[in-house]
């Protein structure tokens, strides 16, 4: 490897350095994943390189490596190329990778000034708010994650926003796989939702027998959260497509859940063995966004009051395979829609006298509407809530349920 070229690029980018070589009789070991090319390739200070096994089918591999960066070291990354051929000298497979940091320096001490002073003008309950800083997500943490890409990691700026990919066309087997992630870290202020400060992954696969795009999924969402103070906002999605999709609607969150006192075990969150069975191997779209606000324990004079609010969406459409159903064909042309919207809304208000706290009033609101179609077309709707006022509790419930649904569905 050759480094501290610093040659220009174009505009502010310049060149690093650069690295290659190449092999023959030997492959990467498998089963073979972007990941760990992404992981391990682009660190020039991993302890270990990527596996390689004999092979006589190889005939000959070659690999190379660029590092690059802008001025002011703003930004490092590194690409990468690898493709190996058989014995005949006939491709076999190409890869790409890489990794970037982005460590532009942001005014950190400006925004935890703003946050303070809101925080202060707003006169939270200091002993019982979540601190900033209590995120787990730091510069270093998303370094650690997305791996080191300076030679000296003593010396690299903090990287607020880091990312990699990598890609394998494997023309043998027919396969062509891709993965990515991408982490951010703004002053403990803006951080992605995912461990780490993981903003998003993807990954994406097509092979005979096998396709799909996935963006997420229901319990490893894309997303964001915002913290000033004791206030936080956060939003999360996902988008699948093709193979591999859920084959029954993700449970809400768990306010809608408890003000809602909701089965978890009803048809519409779980499946039977034969039910998934009816199903293909959860083949064809599903989605999902939510949003939720929390302004976090607040104090205004001698009173108190926490307030959250959260919605969602999430839908599913399901390829079949065809099976009647409840006497009828499910679904048009061998698909099936499944949806769900839920809301809910929260607060609490008392005084506060010194250490003491007297409730005066606590309560929450939830609704959920879910449903299917075409062929059976059903939809039920829930709403409900809990209050308690001075100690004394009430809660209330409605439902509401149109057409028949059908538990193979």
């Amino acid at each position: 490897m050759v480094a501290g070229l610093n040659v220009p690029v174009v505009g502010p980018l310049l060149m690093e350095g650069f690295a290659g070589g190449a092999y023959s009789k030997f492959r990467p070991d498998p089963p073979f994943n972007a990941t760990t090319i992404a992981n391990m390739e682009c660190n020039p200070n991993a302890p270990t390189s990527i596996p390689y096994t004999y092979d006589k089918t190889v005939g000959l591999g070659f690999k190379a490596a660029i590092m690059l960066k802008t001025t002011g070291d703003g930004f490092r990354g590194r690409v990468g190329f690898e493709i190996v051929l058989n014995r005949s000298y006939g491709v076999s497979s190409i890869s790409f990778y890489g990794r970037g940091e982005l460590s532009a320096k942001i005014p950190t001490d400006r925004i935890a000034g703003v946050g303070n002073q809101l925080a202060n003008n707003l006169r939270n309950v200091a002993n019982s708010s979540p601190a900033v800083s209590s995120i787990v997500s730091s510069a270093d943490e998303v370094r650690k994650k997305g791996k080191q890409v300076d030679d000296n990691p003593g010396s690299a700026p903090e990287g607020n926003i880091a990312f990699w990919f990598g890609m394998l066309w494997d023309f043998e087997n027919d396969v062509m796989h891709g993965e990515a992630e991408a982490y951010i870290n703004i002053g403990n202020v803006l951080v992605g939702n995912g461990p780490n400060g993981r903003m998003g992954w993807m990954s994406m696969h097509f092979a005979p027998n096998s396709c799909y795009i996935h963006a997420g999924n229901p319990q490893d969402r894309l997303g964001l959260k915002v913290q000033i103070g004791p206030v936080r906002a956060q939003v999360s999605s996902y988008v699948m497509m093709g193979h591999g999709i859920p084959t029954q609607l993700p449970l809400p969150p768990a306010q809608v859940v408890n003000l809602l006192n909701l089965n978890t075990s009803s048809s519409a969150f779980q499946r039977s063995t034969a039910d998934r069975d009816s199903l293909t191997t959860g083949s064809g779209f599903a989605l999902g966004f939510d949003l939720s606000i929390d302004t976090g324990p607040q104090q205004f004079a001698m009173f108190y009051g926490q307030f959250g609010v959260g919605a969602g969406i999430d839908m599913l459409l399901l390829k079949r395979n065809g099976i009647s159903v409840c006497g009828t064909d499910a679904g048009s042309n061998g698909f099936y829609a499944l949806g769900q919207f839920y809301a809910y809304l929260q607060a609490e208000v008392g005084i506060r006298v010194r250490q003491k706290k007297f409730e005066i009033l606590s309560a929450g609101v939830a609704a959920l509407m879910q449903g299917g179609m075409p062929n059976p077309a059903w939809m039920s709707g829930h709403v409900g809530g809990k209050f308690r006022i001075f100690g004394i509790k009430r809660n209330f419930d409605f439902n509401v349920r149109l057409g028949n649904e059908c538990s193979g569905i």
